[in-house]
């Protein structure tokens, strides 16, 4: 058990700068932006009154040109 402390205090230094920069930061939309992850059942008319908002904003925000969304399918919601 003695040889697990060397190997242990060698990592805390690489830790905080892999967690300093998320490596899937979205440059087309702010960081702020609200994204909802589409889940079995749901529809757009479902998810834009959950959040308050309209499918008309949610199919602008995401490029949709139809009310067809898919389970697993990430939409930015404005």
């Amino acid at each position: 058990s003695p040889s697990a402390a060397p190997a242990a205090s060698s990592s805390p230094g690489s830790s905080p700068a892999a967690s300093a920069t998320p490596p899937t930061a979205p440059s087309a939309t702010p960081a702020a932006a609200t994204t909802y992850k589409v889940r079995l059942g749901d529809t757009l008319s479902g998810i834009a009154t959950r959040f308050d908002t309209t499918v008309k904003k949610i199919k602008v925000a995401n490029g949709l040109t139809s009310n067809t969304i898919r389970i697993g399918q990430v939409l930015v919601i404005p």
